[in-house]
């Protein structure tokens, strides 16, 4: 991928996240031994891996992304994550993320067919991918 082209999705995602102005509702567990991450409420899917299992430090704990993902990219800070994902894993990880982004306490805001937005946990996040290219942006709310 070049590099203009990722700089292209990451500004794309990260105005995305700009326009989600929204918060998911609940209480949110913080993981005091690491606490840019939340703790994990509930059993990790078959099939699945936490954003923590994946190397990441940071981001909503009970987030999930297929197990076999392959991350080329990770920014991982305490208020802002960005992974860039292997193009030919698109398609599944946005269908990934569309099943289990509200059957792990979030919210999805908006979809279409090589895009999502969703709140999850405190965070903002926002999807996008096509032949060429996939990136997952997070960022806490507020």
């Amino acid at each position: 991928m070049s590099t203009v082209r990722l700089v292209v999705v990451l500004a794309t995602v990260t105005a995305v996240l700009g326009l989600a102005g929204c918060t998911a509702s609940g209480a949110v567990t913080v993981d005091t031994a690491n606490p840019g991450a939340t703790a994990v409420l509930a059993p990790v899917p078959q099939g699945a891996a936490t954003l923590a299992q994946l190397g990441v430090r940071n981001g909503p704990g009970h987030l999930t992304l297929p197990q076999t993902v392959q991350l080329s990219h990770v920014v991982d800070q305490p208020n802002l994550v960005t992974l860039v994902i292997d193009p030919t894993d698109g398609a599944r990880v946005q269908e990934h993320l569309s099943v289990q982004v509200p059957l792990e306490g979030g919210a999805v805001i908006a979809r279409s067919e090589d895009a999502l937005v969703f709140s999850i946990q405190g965070w903002d996040g926002a999807y996008t991918f096509n032949d060429q290219q996939a990136a997952l942006a997070l960022r806490r709310s507020g």
